[in-house]
């Protein structure tokens, strides 16, 4: 489940958190599973309704779906592989909306073919501190990849953690930091992957230099360096938890008086 966070308020009305959940596909739809969206209700006591707004990515949005008090809506009309835009609003008793939610993005995947086994997808569930619990099914023992991105089709996906699946073949992990950003995508390879990317390293101005990688999310790095590119031991520069993007940033500051200098990262 993704969430979508109030994105501010207008006129004291505010957006409750939204939870995106996928339901199964049922005989009517013949283009796409239909979703639902629930949520909490605002502590606002001026919000009389809701609103959810959903159309094209590609295009101005124009489908609103007024739900009144209800805190769900289901909507059974999208087309599979068609990426839209969804977002939510609530409004007071003179109809007057609140500012936009976070808007989620989405893409349906093509229904499921009767008698054509599907593959096994991530499931995703937000859990109460907001953290997101995600499973998979595969072999028994078999070593898998988490990994995580902010958009649905990303350049490079991030590894979350490495995890085998138990005896009932489930690949189970917790995404920790995942309420501390607006929205996050997943998937899992069926083989274990980098936990930490090659840094980035920029010379400064100044003559120092700045580094940059990633690694798991609030993971402990330790930035390394050593005069040669080959040494038979390796110096700790700078101890860095990654954000909760999973970015790492550090400025080397000594670098601009060193003959030469060359950098590793690793996790304890």
């Amino acid at each position: 489940m993704l969430k979508i966070k109030s994105a501010g308020r207008l006129a004291w009305l505010a957006v409750a958190a939204l939870l995106f959940i996928l339901t199964r596909a049922e005989a009517a739809v013949t283009n796409a599973a239909p979703i639902t969206l629930a949520w909490n209700a605002a502590p606002d006591p001026g919000v009389k309704g809701y609103a959810v707004y959903y159309g094209l990515a590609t295009q101005s949005i124009t489908n609103r779906v007024n739900v009144a008090t209800n805190l769900s809506c289901r909507i059974t009309n999208l087309i599979a592989n068609l990426t839209y835009r969804i977002y939510a609003v609530s409004y007071d008793a003179l109809g007057v909306e609140s500012l936009p939610s976070n808007q989620l993005l989405y893409t349906p995947p093509v229904p499921p073919v009767a008698g054509v086994t599907p593959s096994p997808r991530v499931l995703i569930a937000a859990q109460a501190d907001g953290s997101m619990r995600l499973s998979y099914k595969t072999t028994p023992g078999r070593l898998c990849g988490v990994q995580f991105a902010a958009t649905p089709n990303p350049v490079f996906w991030q590894t979350l953690t490495n995890v085998a699946s138990d005896g009932l073949s489930n690949v189970i992990a917790v995404d920790l930091n995942a309420r501390r950003v607006p929205q996050r995508f997943y998937r899992v390879a069926l083989s274990p992957q980098p936990l930490l990317s090659a840094l980035t390293i920029t010379r400064q101005a100044d003559g120092n230099m700045l580094l940059r990688g990633t690694a798991p999310p609030g993971a402990s790095c330790r930035v390394l360096y050593a005069t040669k590119p080959n040494p038979t031991s390796w110096l700790t520069r700078a101890s860095i938890v990654a954000d909760a993007e999973g970015q790492i940033t550090y400025l080397d500051t000594t670098a601009a008086t060193a003959s030469s200098r060359f950098y590793r990262m690793a996790m304890p």
